[in-house]
């Protein structure tokens, strides 16, 4: 793996749902964190990145367990993610080959954050598009200065969201004013039905002026663009424990690698990128997936691990 240079400290606000996950299985059910901005805050965090996070937590026992985690994990809650209630759940069902199906009970009805001068605004998953707080996360990335720079990963669940065209608009929305786009090809398939990767990638480029595109392929790798073209990256071959938190994973890789290879966000000019700085990129992204893949649940890499070569 390229060695990335060492980072300033780079500041992201990261704003969508924390919850707590039940995964069951055949033989057991077990509570985790989650939801894949929490897993993202916290891995940014764990890769050395300065993390606030805009939320939805409870006053109750899991608002309670999240808040500690959050805050043991070096990322720094804002006031107003705090309210009386429930905390959101989600219940994963892992089939014999880990793969997840899940099931959610979401609140998301957060004030507008506030933005505190961060290099990086992340928007991502259930809160990008669930309402009232979706409407809200989109008024206010109107008044943000447009230079500010701003990753989505829709990470869609059809079952809790709805259908395609109740969804769609909001997409765009979000879509139209992020410089950074990653999604998997299940949410390509949900939203571009009938299209490649390769195909949705060029059209986040072309028609939505995304700077960089990425779709997310399982164990077929990933496919990336810029308006320099198209690239294609293998898949790290790893023992697959499960894949939850895998894509959060990637995309907290690639947030970090682009903040230090080879470039700072401030002086990054997407549309020169070579095949070395693709690579590079788009290799520690996929190397901080592998490495959670190989855990059971979504467990994010920290520096160490990703320094040390700790995957199977």
């Amino acid at each position: 793996m390229p060695t990335l240079n060492e980072p300033e400290q780079t500041s992201v606000l990261v704003i969508g749902e924390a919850l707590m996950d039940i995964i069951k299985s055949a033989n057991e059910t077990e509570v985790h964190p989650g939801g894949s901005p929490y897993n993202i805050a916290t891995g940014l965090a764990g890769l050395g990145m300065d993390v606030s996070f805009h939320s939805q937590i409870g006053s109750d026992f899991n608002g309670k367990k999240l808040k500690s985690l959050l805050s043991k994990a070096g990322v720094s809650v804002t006031p107003e993610s705090f309210v009386a209630g429930a905390t959101s759940t989600a219940t994963a069902n892992l089939n014999e080959s880990g793969v997840a199906d899940y099931d959610f009970e979401i609140n998301w009805d957060i004030p507008s954050p506030v933005y505190s001068g961060e290099a990086v605004i992340h928007i991502g998953s259930i809160g990008a598009f669930l309402q009232p707080g979706a409407g809200k996360i989109v008024e206010w990335l109107g008044s943000i200065n447009p230079e500010v720079i701003v990753t989505f990963d829709p990470n869609i669940r059809p079952s809790l969201i709805g259908p395609l065209e109740e969804n769609f608009a909001q997409f765009e929305k979000i879509a139209t004013r992020a410089d950074i786009l990653k999604m998997s090809d299940e949410d390509s398939d949900y939203l571009f039905p009938g299209k490649t990767p390769q195909e949705v990638t060029q059209l986040l480029v072309e028609k939505y002026r995304v700077k960089l595109a990425v779709i997310t392929r399982g164990a077929l790798g990933a496919v990336a663009a810029t308006k320099s073209g198209v690239y294609e990256h293998p898949a790290r071959k790893v023992t697959v424990k499960d894949t939850i938190g895998a894509g959060d994973s990637f995309m907290a890789g690639l947030i970090n690698a682009l903040t230090i290879w080879p470039h700072s966000f401030g002086k990054l000019t997407f549309g020169s990128f070579e095949d070395l700085d693709f690579f590079a990129v788009i290799n520690f992204a996929s190397e901080c997936a592998a490495f959670t893949v190989g855990q059971v649940g979504a467990v994010m890499p920290s520096k160490f691990d990703m320094s040390s070569g700790i995957i199977d």
